[in-house]
């Protein structure tokens, strides 16, 4: 027996505790190990995972970019659609106007064979 801090301590001269320590010492290495190699796995799986999820957002991203140009900005459609309905407002009436236009040479002709209809009608009697 020895006093190692105050404390008696019995020492197996057949270092069977020692190797019982040595053992599971050697075990949990063991596992960690495996658990290491299993989690860098992990690591190796998720990156890879994470690379095609990548590959796919700058895919769209590019496709987004690519279509940009093509789309008219909500400014210029605004502008542009403000545009055509004054041109649109300006031809219908202009349409009306000469709609009116052919109404009124309709009647003033009407107007006329009536009348010289009439005054053939009094100066043949």
């Amino acid at each position: 027996m020895e006093r190692i801090g105050g404390e008696i301590v019995t020492i197996d001269p057949s270092f069977s505790e020692f190797n019982k320590l040595d053992e599971g010492i050697h075990h949990l290495r063991e596992v960690m190990e495996l658990r290491f190699d299993t989690l860098d796995r992990e690591i190796v799986t998720a990156k890879e995972r994470m690379d095609e999820k990548l590959v796919g957002m700058n895919a769209l991203r590019e496709q987004i970019l690519q279509e940009r140009g093509t789309y008219l900005t909500r400014e210029r459609f605004d502008h542009e659609h403000s545009s055509l309905q004054n041109r649109v407002s300006a031809i219908e009436l202009q349409n009306s106007r000469w709609s009116g236009s052919l109404w009124m040479l309709g009647g003033a002709v009407s107007g006329v064979v009536v009348l010289v209809n009439v005054a053939l009608k009094l100066w043949i009697k």
